[in-house]
């Protein structure tokens, strides 16, 4: 211990900062200013990831709402021209040019169908069914007292929903008892779920008819996504399907 100038001076007590700590400080410093920095890119990555998701999976999480809700219920509209169209007018329209479209109440579906489809032709239903759902070539038409057969894509994952025109996508949700509309020409064919089933995707039993007995196949991929089997409902119409 030493005096200077009459005051008690302890030179172990006084310390100088040393370039090494200078430089920790400011490592310190710049740490914190970097956790900030990420905390505050983690926010903003946090918060496009939501509105992300919502952009994508609205339209899905919208139908699935309304569906859950019984909100997705429509009826078919009539079109001046269907209107005018008179039974003559009709025969003389082939398929391919007739109104043809397929209403689901239950489960919010309204979808064009594009008549005479070769379900062996990959090229040509995966063309069409872009623009909406396929008829079967070679299977009847409403009215006929046939076998009407529908097909169409769904898919186990939402965001291929669109991307995929997955049409059927609800169709697993429809039970017995639910209500199928279908316009075909200036008509219109009411049919209600008679029975679903899975079959493998070989099983074509469902393709034999019965003469003079009128029934609508609508089919999809099952599990939704695969080709290993069909998920298969079968709709009759309204007179057949009371006495069932």
């Amino acid at each position: 211990m030493a005096i200077k100038s009459g005051i008690i001076f302890d030179s172990k007590k006084q310390t100088t900062p040393i370039a090494g700590e200078i430089v920790l400080s400011k490592v310190i410093e710049g740490a914190r200013y970097l956790g900030r920095v990420l905390k505050m890119a983690g926010y903003v990555c946090i918060y496009l990831s939501i509105i992300g998701f919502l952009v994508l999976f609205f339209p899905i999480i919208l139908s699935e709402v309304e569906y859950r809700l019984g909100l997705r219920k429509e009826e078919p509209k009539q079109t001046r021209f269907a209107d005018l169209m008179t039974a003559e007018d009709i025969k003389e329209v082939p398929p391919e040019e007739r109104r043809f479209k397929l209403l689901v109440p239950k489960i919010g579906l309204e979808a064009e169908v594009i008549a005479n489809v070769d379900p062996l032709n990959k090229a040509q239903y995966s063309t069409e069914l872009k623009r909406g759902l396929a008829h079967a070539k070679g299977s009847g038409f409403p009215g006929e007292g046939r076998t009407v057969y529908i097909f169409g894509h769904s898919t186990n994952y939402e965001w291929y929903v669109k991307e995929l025109n997955a049409l059927f996508y609800l169709l697993k949700e429809l039970e017995v008892g639910d209500e199928v509309k279908v316009v075909f020409g200036a008509e219109n064919f009411d049919y209600r779920v008679g029975e679903k089933r899975i079959v493998k995707a070989n099983d074509l039993s469902v393709l034999e008819e019965e003469v003079g007995k009128e029934r609508l196949v609508m089919q999809t991929c099952w599990p939704p996504g695969t080709t290993l089997k069909r998920l298969l409902v079968i709709a009759y119409p309204n007179n057949v399907f009371s006495v069932l």
